[in-house]
């Protein structure tokens, strides 16, 4: 069949036999993602080209139930498209997040599905100067999203941008997206958080160290050291003992 200027092949099986059971392998190429979504979930911020595949099987006795229900799995390549909602290249150069649109060449995903719940962790997105992954859930029947998306590297001239990871959290009609400032600091500033880690845990070594009166040699830990001066004061204490 053809719909949403796809052509959509596969089987789609309704079964009443015991029970309403709803199952499906189906492949699609040239979806119109943006009225797909429209349609099928009352989503608009997304648009773009989609070929894609999906093997579902959900039960019940109404809708919810059968979506809260469904298992399967599948993959979805797109090209050519748009998210609407935040303007990652903005947020990247300046850390700031103000709405906007970010513009995609190629996207692609698989997932699975458990329970009504759709996984993803392999999310890969090029854009025009950036790359970026992604990973997170969507709840198909209480119809909300989890998802980190985060870009992984800056090309082209703007090679000191900041990588700001976005959470995309809340109901999927209307999610709160807001940068990730926790993760940002982790993936720019690892190496200065180690740095700043290891120069205060020196600190502390050397404060407790003239506290008690013990030298650190180099390549000693606080710990021998302070064994090392335990054993020393036991052995002046025997000795003046048996003077």
């Amino acid at each position: 069949m053809r719909a949403y200027q796809a052509l959509i092949t596969g089987n789609f099986v309704i079964n009443n036999r015991s029970g309403l059971s709803v199952g499906g392998d189906l492949t699609a190429a040239g979806l119109d993602v943006e009225s797909f979504l429209a349609d099928a979930a009352d989503v608009t911020r997304l648009t773009g080209t989609a070929d894609g595949k999906v093997s579902f099987l959900g039960a019940g006795e109404s809708q919810q139930a059968i979506i809260s229900s469904l298992s399967g799995e599948g993959a979805v390549r797109a090209a050519d498209g748009v998210i609407k909602g935040f303007d990652l290249d903005k947020l990247m150069r300046r850390g700031k997040l103000t709405g906007g649109t970010t513009i995609f060449d190629e996207m692609s995903a698989t997932f699975r599905i458990a329970g009504g719940v759709l996984a993803n962790n392999d999310l890969r997105m090029s854009l025009p100067l950036a790359r970026a992954e992604g990973k997170g859930t969507v709840d198909l029947g209480a119809r909300t999203i989890d998802y980190l998306f985060t870009p992984v590297l800056l090309e082209g001239e703007d090679r000191d941008g900041l990588a700001i990871p976005v959470r995309i959290r809340g109901p999927w009609a209307d999610p709160a997206i807001v940068p990730d400032f926790e993760k940002a600091i982790d993936l720019n500033l690892a190496e200065e958080k180690e740095e700043l880690k290891d120069r205060a845990e020196e600190e502390v070594r050397r404060a407790i160290g003239k506290e008690l009166g013990v030298t650190v040699e180099e390549g000693q830990s606080l710990e021998d050291a302070l064994e090392d001066k335990l054993k020393d004061e036991v052995e002046r204490g025997l000795k003046k003992l048996f003077r």
